[in-house]
């Protein structure tokens, strides 16, 4: 009678494992959030035209911003591709907010946009 203990089977024991494990694994997901957003209230967010929108631009011109906002955290998608994240400052009386967005212009430059 062989022994069923063959290294081979060892090896397609803990392979079988292993796998299984690593299923298990990708279908848990566990984050620790990397930012934090407070609650406002005024709602930004929508798509801004202007041609054009932000003047001083060192790269192509910027004629539109897709802002997306979630609580104070905002961020924008310009007319480029290019995106654009930030926040919300001070808010006065539900009907007017302060924010700053940064990122690149199509020319490497740092962007700053604020109002």
């Amino acid at each position: 009678m062989k022994s069923t203990n063959s290294p081979m089977i060892k090896f397609i024991s803990f392979a079988t494992i292993l796998l299984t494990a690593g299923l298990f694994l990708t279908a848990c997901r566990i984050d620790s959030p990397d930012s934090t957003s407070r609650n406002v209230q005024i709602n930004v967010a929508g798509v801004y035209t202007g041609d054009p929108l932000v003047s001083q631009n060192s790269g192509a011109r910027i004629t539109s911003l897709n802002v997306i906002q979630d609580g104070s955290s905002l961020q924008a998608v310009d007319n480029n591709g290019l995106i654009f994240r930030g926040n919300i400052g001070s808010v006065t009386a539900q009907t007017s907010a302060s924010f700053t967005l940064k990122g690149q212009t199509t020319a490497g430059a740092e962007g700053v946009i604020s109002g």
